[in-house]
């Protein structure tokens, strides 16, 4: 007795069949989310770069900024005028002159150069250069990066943490020297477990207060903002929004980044209160102090070292109602040349030697085990980089959410009218 065969279905490609399954899917609708809740997320558009990345034209090196033409012929001392760090404002650099600079600092007016670290002779007063120079060389431009109104994310992208950053996902937690990274800065609200990105510096940012001119107690924040009589006019507070406002919230006992009005109110009345005994707002911490401009300063403990140097009894206060601290990080950009040479330098700066070589340029601590013996006794165990017992641990503050965030701008500018 005999089988009758029975027919198969008539088989299709995969992509016949992917085209069948697309053809039946339906696109859900599109919504408009805060960049924090994107992660996982499609993107519906593409994302135009609304500002340029980097925003303003920054040094690549630490080293120091020059303008080409003064080493045109050939190596030269030039006096050194200044310094500009990561998050100063910009400065102006006369012709004939050079300033020390760091990575990421915003070039100073007139500059179009960076001569590194590595191949300059310095003193405090001035520095010997190799010339010529090429023009730009070791420069970021604004917008060399994502210029403004360029494609940065395409449409159909998955948004991670490495869209949204536009950062590389390295894996610096898988890197040989990733155990010498200090276990408080491997949980960091910035890059939980150092998926992205590895310590730089670290810092606090409180105030310096000339002990010559004032005897009294000066770890707290009353100093700031309900000062003694001898200190009112004598004040320098940084014109910075949020350690400004982060500290008035300490010392009014408000949480940071809240958005409870009668506690913000609290602290635009902390603010506007203390303003009178104020003498000004301005980056230029150790320039203020050192000149006997004023007498106290908010400022970075970095920067409190390098006043200490001038002036011996400017010393670093640790407020008892809470530090600010924060943290410079070395990522990756994700459509980097050089990947592997990049993931490789980011080891490089977790060995605690190399790490010790940012400390000593920059005067602050770098976040990485073991670093510190290979630094100056004297600068390992200043009192700037070293709490004293029972000062508070500094506080990593999230960026605040946007409705905080318009709150802090009309206390702003309600401050500064």
């Amino acid at each position: 007795m005999g089988h009758q065969a029975q027919s198969r279905p008539e088989l299709i490609t995969w992509e016949a069949a992917r085209q069948v399954v697309l053809g039946a899917a339906r696109a859900l609708p599109q919504e408009l989310v805060d960049l924090v809740d994107a992660d996982g997320r499609v993107l519906a558009r593409d994302v135009v770069a609304g500002e340029n990345l980097p925003a303003f034209a920054n040094s690549a090196m630490d080293g120091f900024a020059v303008r080409a033409a003064d080493l045109a012929d050939g190596p030269k001392q030039l006096p050194l005028v200044g310094a500009v760090r990561a998050g100063d404002s910009p400065m102006s650099l006369p012709a004939g002159h050079a300033t020390s600079i760091s990575t990421g600092a915003p070039l100073p007016s007139g500059a179009d150069a960076i001569v590194p670290i590595e191949d300059a002779t310095w003193t405090s007063e001035s520095v010997d250069l190799p010339g010529p120079v090429r023009q730009w060389r070791f420069v970021r431009a604004a917008g060399s990066d994502v210029a403004r109104g360029e494609t940065a994310l395409r449409a159909g992208m998955r948004v991670g943490a490495a869209e949204g950053g536009l950062l590389a996902k390295t894996e610096p937690n898988t890197m040989a020297n990733f155990k010498n990274v200090r276990p408080e800065f491997v949980g960091v609200y910035w890059d939980e477990g150092r998926h992205y990105s590895v310590p730089w510096q670290y810092g606090k940012t409180t105030f310096v207060v000339n002990t010559d001119k004032y005897k009294g107690d000066i770890d707290t924040l009353k100093i700031l903002f309900d000062p003694p009589a001898e200190l009112k006019g004598r004040i320098n507070v940084l014109d910075d929004i949020n350690s400004l406002i982060h500290a008035a919230e300490r010392y009014a006992g408000v949480p940071r980044c809240g958005g409870d009005k009668e506690a913000l109110k609290k602290v635009n009345d902390v603010l506007v209160a203390a303003k009178p005994s104020w003498r000004t707002f301005s980056y230029d911490t150790i320039t203020k102090l050192t000149s006997g401009d004023v007498d106290v300063t908010q400022t970075w403990n970095g920067a409190a070292y390098r006043m200490r140097q001038k002036i011996p009894a400017a010393k670093f206060s640790y407020p008892k109602e809470g530090i600010e601290g924060w943290m410079d990080n070395a990522s990756v950009l994700k459509d980097a040349k050089n990947m592997e040479n990049a993931k490789l330098f980011q080891n490089f700066i977790m060995d605690p030697e190399n790490a010790a070589l940012i400390s000593e340029f920059a005067g602050y601590d770098n976040g990485i085990t073991g670093s510190l013996k290979f630094l100056t006794k004297e600068f390992a165990e200043s009192p700037e980089l070293n709490a004293p017992a029972g000062a508070p641990v500094p506080e990593f503050v999230p960026p605040c959410s946007k409705e905080v965030v318009e709150m802090y701008n009309k206390i702003w500018t309600n401050l500064k009218k």
